[in-house]
């Protein structure tokens, strides 16, 4: 489909005021599910690979299975085919701050792009951020939140804040404690 890679989504006569690659449309989906419960049956697939510099599809990548297969991107709970394939899901919930402080290091340095240009390409994604990929965290059994620290003035992302909010009725894993249980 012409909107998988980056120029597609900008030139598409379909979406007028673009799309971008975290709608549903930009997605394989038969494709992904497919791959998943393919590795999950023990079957070598070939992955599709979006590359993020060049903003198009590079070859596909050939991936045995393992006894433990991580599966990640923007959309692996979106789904229900996928979803249900999955053994154990963790939703990675980036805060708005550290987003914005993690693009504008990549997009200035790789890409030429000015703080405008960052908060514009933020500012586009948002709706389709919240209608396909922010939902996936109430399905997820462990949401990973990270936020910029509160002990060290740093708006470039460096030093961070970590909290962890993991379903207590998983079978998959017992509960995680980042200290001794009772500590603060």
């Amino acid at each position: 489909m012409l909107f998988r890679s980056r120029t597609g989504r900008a030139s598409n006569p379909e979406w007028p005021n673009g799309i971008t690659a975290l709608h549903a449309d930009c997605q394989k989906w038969d494709k992904m599910a497919e791959d998943v419960t393919g590795l999950k049956a023990g079957s070598t697939v070939d992955k599709p690979i979006y590359n993020h510099i060049t903003g198009e599809l590079d070859a596909d990548e050939t991936v045995s299975p393992t006894p433990i297969v991580i599966f990640e991107g923007l959309h692996p709970m979106y789904d229900d085919r996928v979803r249900d394939a999955l053994d154990l899901t963790i939703y990675l919930d980036i805060t708005d701050d550290v987003k914005f402080a993690w693009k504008a290091q990549r997009d200035i340095a790789e890409r030429g792009a000015t703080m405008e240009d960052v908060q514009k390409a933020i500012n586009d994604r948002k709706p389709d951020f919240a209608a396909y990929v922010e939902p996936q965290k109430a399905r997820a059994d462990i949401v990973v939140q990270v936020l910029l620290s509160d002990i060290v003035d740093d708006p470039t992302g460096k030093f961070l804040k970590v909290k962890l909010i993991q379903k207590k009725s998983l079978d998959v894993v017992s509960p995680s404690f980042m200290f001794d249980e009772g500590s603060t």
